[in-house]
């Protein structure tokens, strides 16, 4: 592209953008900015006051990933001139959500009344970002026309579009872990409720310590300890029983673990499954095994029994493969091989299975918030 070009199409899109803001800011464009201002950056807004200012860019300092920050403004100053001419924060998102004493209180299109001087805008990274680039790399196509841009991956490219979405999950790996341990029952060897989640964790610590980079024990025990308390203050009191556990899950504004988890898990399920249908003499080849695994992976996709097309991944069989190895299974002749093997698939069905209970979960609770809201 010539310097000419570039600049003439640099000046289309700042107009383009110009355009969309303008509508924003008259009312006459309310809904999501999905699928708009296409090759250009966009942006999820915080404004904060001062005095907590300083805490918020620390934090997003410390966690460049989930928080990346594209922008801060001056103090009390709602224009932010580095990222868009005549960009006036208080009129140019077309919802906000305003909360008071950590409650949302109310949502609004124009925030000018509430706008104080000590207010501090942090704009941050948003995947609306790269949904053009993934378009026309053909991993995703779009559908538009109706109240939201809506995005379909391509057939083939599930794993493709798992890389875009791992570099943000590891966030919420440990929250997607304790849902998971708060239905587990399989411990029922330990007296106490917290006792049998705290094992269901580490267990799934050790599922998928060849996944996700863990923090040392002692350290993702009180990890644990923190979401558990993000969960409920009084998490300790009111997990008491199995009964208690799913009222806790079912009250929260949303479950993550079927999200989050359930690529790996069917995928390691998938791993378990074949490796136990092997002879116990005989000598594994990876290769081999993990062409079996592609092909009864899509078997199973199709009939249904596994939900996520993207456990299908030969990176992912990869890693479950080394847990089996971690774990002497893939050895022939070890002692109780066919029994450990089969113990090995037993385990990640069940995790399957609570993948599967909390989805169920958070279709009930997204059902009765609907049902209230009417």
């Amino acid at each position: 592209m010539q310097t000419g070009d570039y600049s003439d199409f640099k000046t289309g899109l700042l107009d383009q953008v110009s355009e969309l803001r303008a509508h924003i800011r008259s009312g006459t464009h309310t809904g999501t900015t999905s699928g708009k201002a296409q090759s250009l950056v966009q942006g999820n807004v915080v404004i904060l006051p001062a005095d907590w200012a300083n805490d918020f860019l620390l934090f997003c300092q410390n966690n460049p990933v989930a928080c990346p920050l594209i922008g801060v403004s001056q103090t009390g100053d709602p224009m932010l001139p580095g990222l868009g001419r005549d960009l006036d924060i208080r009129t140019d998102i077309p919802e906000y959500q305003i909360f008071r004493n950590g409650e949302r209180a109310e949502s609004a299109t124009d925030i000018r009344d509430v706008w104080r001087n000590d207010f501090v805008t942090f704009v941050l990274g948003c995947s609306f970002s790269f949904e053009d680039a993934l378009v026309r790399a053909g991993v995703v196509s779009g559908h538009e026309g109706g109240t939201a841009t809506v995005y379909k991956i391509e057939h083939g490219q599930h794993s493709v579009a798992a890389f875009y979405r791992n570099s943000a999950i590891h966030w919420f790996v440990n929250r997607a872990i304790l849902e998971l341990a708060l239905l587990d029952d399989t411990h029922d060897d330990l007296a106490g409720p917290l006792e049998r989640a705290w094992a269901a964790a580490f267990a799934l610590r050790d599922l998928l310590k060849f996944e996700f980079f863990f923090s040392d024990k002692a350290t993702f025990r009180e990890e644990q300890k923190a979401e558990s308390r993000l969960i409920d203050p009084k998490f300790r009191q009111r997990a008491a029983t199995a009964k208690d556990r799913r009222e806790i899950l079912l009250k929260l504004p949303v479950l993550i673990a079927h999200r989050v988890l359930a690529p790996f898990i069917e995928a390691y399920f998938i791993v378990a499954d074949r490796l136990a249908a092997q002879p116990v003499d005989a000598k594994i080849d990876k290769k081999a095994l993990t062409e079996e695994c592609l092909r009864v992976g899509r078997q199973y996709v199709l009939q249904q029994r596994l939900g996520n097309p993207e456990c299908v991944s030969r990176e992912v069989f990869g890693n479950a493969l080394s847990l089996a190895a971690n774990r002497d299974l893939l050895t022939p002749g070890a002692p109780d091989l066919a029994q450990r093997r089969q113990a090995f698939a037993d385990e990640l069905a069940a995790a399957v299975q609570g993948v599967a209970d909390i989805e169920e979960l958070d279709r009930m609770r997204r059902s009765a918030k609907a049902k209230a809201a009417r």
